[in-house]
């Protein structure tokens, strides 16, 4: 009976250290799966807070664009309405008018220009007799 008391002892023995590997291997699994879940953790914070800040930025362009149309479409009515108020007869004096204005504009520049080429001419041909000289010195 002593050899089985002492099997049994050693069988005991054995059970005990599998018992203390698998419980070993279990709490590394549980650290393991207990600091995957805080990375997720604060990866899902991380990225919760990135989708706020984006929400909000959409949220910001959104109201900035509603303004805009906004604004566009008064404009529209006010340049509607300024159309309407006009006949035909004044719109095409209005046309006429900017022409002339127009025209008189490119006219006044194109005599200041031939004034300015005209100057330049007078200011060389009074220079060459001295220009003349000063080569045959």
């Amino acid at each position: 009976m002593a050899k089985t008391t002492e099997d049994m002892l050693a069988k005991i023995v054995d059970k005990l250290d599998e018992l203390q590997k698998s419980t070993h291997s279990i709490d590394k699994e549980v650290a393991l799966q207990k600091a995957a879940s805080e990375s997720r953790g604060t990866d899902i914070k991380a990225i919760q807070e990135e989708a706020k800040r984006t929400n909000d930025i959409l949220q910001q362009n959104t109201n900035s664009l509603n303004e805009h149309m906004a604004r566009t479409e008064l404009l529209e009515k006010a340049v509607q309405k300024m159309d309407d108020r006009l006949t035909p007869i004044e719109v095409d004096k209005i046309q006429k008018e900017a022409i002339a204005a127009h025209r008189k504009e490119v006219m006044i520049r194109t005599a200041k220009i031939i004034a300015t080429i005209a100057t330049l001419g007078g200011i060389i041909a009074a220079a060459k007799p001295l220009l003349l000289l000063l080569l045959t010195l």
